[in-house]
């Protein structure tokens, strides 16, 4: 479903599946299917399916700055594909007895971010591969990483490692050429305690000013870590509430959570706190209230 921002109006499509990335420039989606295991190429300026993959499903995706490339993980295979927002595909190998948890691309393209589990020897990794063409540059050790994002300054990436996040470092001008030598471009990784022990990571994402990093767990207390400063900080929910999905204001102000309290919590970053409880009153279809689990922040 497409849901007008200005009118409310809602249009549904023909086309089934999970949003797994959405193109930048707003004209595309790559939905996984997993009832008919497959992948969807989706051109919203048409309302119609460009193209679709069968026998596979998605767990992680993102396109390219330029909206121009698209790269999505396996949920049942080893594997990491690529291709045009048109639908045109591949798929590229992962090392032996590797299991995919997430991916994303560096902010200025060139890079390719993905966390992993390694079973043979039982080790935890985040791969940096060439975007361009999907070959393996470097293997940054890890302890458990899951969720990973991009900074948007172009300066590396931050990953969920529980109770830690990893810091990865990359310089913003990366090497030219295809594939990016590593040795011209190497990436660094620094773990740091969050200080709330144990955690499930749901969602992560980073303020568009590139200086926060926040953490939506299943915690009663968002979690959140500033990048200048390389220090945490745990933002407790009013009433124990227990965040489930969120987003931040283009300005990095404010960041809204939706909640188990049935609210939607404003955060406001100057403070570091709870500041606002804002009633929704979301209903099923008995009239029963129900909690906002999908909070996304009007660009």
């Amino acid at each position: 479903m497409a849901v007008s921002i200005s009118t409310g109006a809602v249009r549904t499509y023909s086309v089934n599946g999970t949003i797994e990335a959405i193109s930048p420039d707003g004209t595309h989606l790559l939905l996984s299917d997993t009832v008919d295991g497959s992948l969807n190429y989706f051109d919203l300026s048409t309302g119609t399916l460009s193209s679709a993959q069968s026998g596979i499903t998605a767990i992680s995706a993102a396109y390219t700055p330029d909206s121009g490339f698209v790269e999505w993980l396996s949920g049942t295979q080893q594997l990491f594909g690529f291709g045009l927002p048109s639908g045109t595909s591949g798929t590229a190998g992962f090392p032996t007895n590797t299991t995919a948890n997430g991916l994303d691309i560096m902010a200025q393209g060139g890079l390719t971010y993905i966390t992993s589990v390694t079973s043979s020897p039982p080790s935890q990794q985040i791969y940096v591969y060439s975007t361009c063409n999907q070959s393996l540059g470097q293997t940054l050790t890890a302890t458990a990483p899951t969720l990973i994002k991009a900074i948007p300054n172009g300066t590396g990436a931050v990953a969920a490692d529980s109770p830690n996040i990893d810091v990865i470092s990359t310089p913003s001008t990366v090497s030219a050429g295809c594939p990016i030598n590593p040795i011209d471009t190497p990436s660094t990784i620094t773990p740091y305690d969050l200080g709330a022990g144990s955690f499930t990571a749901q969602q992560m994402f980073v303020s568009p000013d590139s200086t926060r990093a926040w953490i939506v767990s299943n915690l009663p207390e968002i979690l959140t870590f500033s990048l200048p400063a390389l220090a945490p900080t745990t933002i407790p929910l009013t009433g124990g509430a227990t965040a489930y999905n969120g987003g931040m204001t283009m300005d990095s102000a404010n960041a809204y959570f939706g909640a188990s309290d049935n609210t939607v919590h404003r955060i406001l970053v100057d403070e570091l706190s709870d500041v606002e409880q804002i009633a929704v009153n979301l209903k099923d279809a008995n009239g029963n209230v129900t909690p906002p689990n999908l909070v996304v922040v009007v660009p």
